[in-house]
């Protein structure tokens, strides 16, 4: 699937010849790079009690769940904290880009993520064989761009975005105001430590 937007689009539609932003008193905005394919969230969610898998059996597909998920939870709250100041967050699904991340990943890992894939769009209704369709870098970075600086996205925030624009494809759980602040106070109290 081809990305709806491209950054060259993106940097034409809001800068001006010089290159620097046309809109220099819009408010800030903090686009957080979740690297979420929606089906990852219903993967696995933040456990509240064992967060850093300390009492549980390791399974990277769920851990790797569980951080994206806590990553939009995070973006979620921070919006909801910071949006009186006039800063918005939001997270950003790049899309399956083909890095070098994946090197250490073996061909049994490969055929695991196609098969959470699959079973993830079949439980969405969309059907797949969990085929992993990979764009490149410049098309990755496009949502993230476009969270930055799009007027489409005036005054709102805690919003997850790919392929330019809002989606509502994360689980339900990825999405919960008290999950959100819960994680957030967790997170204060492991960074106390």
């Amino acid at each position: 699937m081809a990305s709806k937007c491209r950054s060259g689009q993106i940097i034409s539609d809001t800068s001006n010849s010089r290159g620097c932003s046309s809109r220099s008193s819009a408010p800030p905005r903090a686009p957080g790079w979740s690297s979420c394919p929606p089906e990852a969230t219903s993967w696995g969610t933040v456990d509240f009690d064992d967060p850093n898998w300390e009492h549980r059996e390791y399974d990277k597909f769920v851990a790797y769940g569980a951080a994206k998920t806590a990553n939009i939870l995070h973006a979620t709250e921070a919006d909801r904290r910071l949006r009186s100041l006039g800063i918005r967050s939001y997270a950003v699904h790049p899309g399956t880009v083909a890095t070098s991340l994946a090197r250490y990943m073996s061909r049994s890992d490969f055929s695991q993520l196609r098969k959470y894939a699959a079973a993830s769009s079949a439980e969405r209704g969309e059907p797949t064989d969990g085929y992993l369709d990979f764009t490149t870098p410049e098309h990755g970075a496009a949502t993230q761009v476009w969270a930055a600086v799009s007027p489409e996205l005036a005054d709102q925030g805690g919003l997850y975005l790919e392929d330019c624009s809002v989606s509502e494809t994360v689980a339900p759980h990825a999405r919960d105001s008290d999950h959100a602040a819960a994680l957030w106070l967790l997170s204060e109290k492991l960074c106390a430590q």
